[in-house]
């Protein structure tokens, strides 16, 4: 689990090099994946229990990503930062945390980030 984290940290510093000439400078990888840490054990170990500390990060994700630019560079993130974790899960994340607007609800392996709105 601590390799994939550390691997999962290598990545964001990759997207971060790779995203910030696209992002606002408000936004970065690093703060997806400080958002979702809280919530990794539940993504990626199928459900149970939110952990504590998840719903703040939510919360936190979902006031980040306002803009098309935003949204579409938390997608990117997710995709490419973040292994092993279930999609589906995380799509039902915000309205589990009470969080309305859930940038996280059409992101998948599949999604062209560069579609979201």
């Amino acid at each position: 689990m601590a390799r994939m984290v550390m691997m999962g940290l290598c990545v964001v510093v990759t997207c971060m090099v790779v995203a910030a000439p696209y992002a606002e400078a408000v936004f970065s990888c690093a703060r997806v994946a400080a958002s979702l840490r809280p919530c990794l054990p539940y993504l990626t170990n199928g459900g149970g229990d939110v952990p504590p500390g998840c719903c703040t990060g939510i919360l936190a994700l979902n006031a980040s990503a306002t803009t098309t630019v935003a949204r579409q560079a938390t997608c990117n993130c997710v995709q490419s930062s973040i292994s092993g974790i279930n999609f589906g899960l995380a799509a039902g994340l915000p309205g589990m945390c009470g969080v309305t607007g859930n940038v996280l609800a059409n992101i998948s392996l599949n999604t062209d980030c560069s579609l979201l709105g």
